[in-house]
């Protein structure tokens, strides 16, 4: 009995198995043309943005774009920008990793103009060692969390007018205004001062007790009479609808049948859906991969693209069909595992009676 209750069970949790891992695979395959289209969007109207002195606007694209598509060519952009929008720590910060990750891609000439630029901006920068007393209090520098106290190392700033703004619990919020100057290193050290916690309000009263009356309470006793005896039906039987509940308890059980029929269609509509969404996901893939070909021409490049939307769009009515089929196996397993114990055996009660011309025989099934 164990083995044939196992089976059952099994084929659903197969069934769900398979749509979660084809689930998890496909957005990984979708992802990588839609974020290159999209960086690469990002960087040109940020190079539209650069060439109109909106540095603003142009420092968002960029960023944007490197976040989509990390080419450390970006990079090279967001320190221009930073340059001009007079943010040295920024700019050293990116033109650094611009130098770490073009490596021996970027020329002799680039890479000289680049540490040049960096040296011009170190002059630039100043350093600020914080401490307070106590420690543990959450430093800001400019409105910027710098961390808690005591802090790694000095905070990098811009040459010029800072706020530093210290908070810890039940201490008084200290602020200091500081000028720093270009390659200057200065120590700030800010006491915190304790404040006393607020007493606590006096408990309220408890509410008064209600008066206690004295009643009397009468016991009833209310008998009830015994149920009748059920008549017999004329034959030394039980009624007909004693035979009735016989009939629907040892019927059919409908509920069941019904649910192992929604899981095996579920399983064979899921497995369907999701063979569908895997072909749309290689179609997908493999025109990303001509995608990213520098060397398409215009006409390759839009067959490729073409191909990508056809193998994105299969694979999601795969993935829809996949998780209608995944619903059925759900309710399929619910409709079976809810499903009332029923008796499988066969009743038959039978009763002889003699008269005239023969043997009567009345049975109930």
């Amino acid at each position: 009995m164990q083995r044939t209750n196992t089976r059952p069970t099994m084929a659903p949790v197969l069934g769900v198995l398979l749509v979660t891992v084809l689930l998890a695979y496909a957005p990984a395959a979708l992802a990588k043309p839609d974020a290159k289209v999209a960086a690469r969007e990002h960087f040109q109207k940020g190079v539209a943005a650069f060439e109109d002195r909106r540095f603003g606007e142009a420092a968002e694209e960029f960023d944007a774009a490197y976040r989509l598509w990390p080419a450390y060519v970006v990079l090279y952009n967001i320190g221009q920008v930073d340059v001009a929008l007079g943010r040295s720590v920024e700019a050293v910060d990116a033109f650094d990793k611009y130098l770490k990750q073009g490596a021996s891609s970027i020329t002799a000439e680039r890479r000289r103009e680049v540490e040049a630029e960096i040296d011009k901006q170190t002059a630039r920068i100043g350093t600020l060692a914080i401490r307070t007393f106590p420690e543990g209090a959450e430093v800001r520098v400019d409105g910027k969390l710098a961390g808690k106290t005591p802090l790694p190392g000095p905070a990098r700033v811009d040459a010029g007018h800072h706020t530093i703004e210290a908070i810890l619990a039940d201490h008084a919020p200290r602020v200091r205004e500081v000028d720093v100057a270009g390659r200057a290193e200065i120590t700030v050290e800010l006491t915190l001062e304790a404040v006393a916690a607020p007493a606590p309000p006096p408990p309220a009263p408890p509410p008064p007790e209600p008066p206690v009356v004295a009643r009397s309470v009468e016991r009833i006793v209310i008998e009830t009479p015994p149920a009748p005896a059920p008549p017999a039906d004329g034959y030394g039987g039980q009624r007909a609808s004693d035979t009735r509940e016989r009939r629907r308890d040892s019927g059919v059980n409908w509920q069941r049948i019904a649910g192992i029929t929604l899981t095996v269609a579920g399983i064979g509509t899921a497995t369907w859906g999701g063979i569908l969404a895997y072909r749309g996901a290689t179609k997908s893939s493999d025109a990303q991969d001509r995608l990213a070909d520098p060397s398409l021409t215009d006409e390759a490049w839009d067959a490729a693209k073409r191909d990508f939307d056809d193998g994105k769009s299969a694979n999601q009515r795969g993935w829809i069909i996949a998780g209608v089929g995944a619903a059925g196996v759900v309710g399929g397993i619910i409709l079976t595992a809810t499903a009332p114990e029923r008796s499988s055996s066969l009743a038959f009660a039978s009763w002889l009676t003699a008269r005239e011309g023969g043997l009567i025989v009345r049975g109930a099934f």
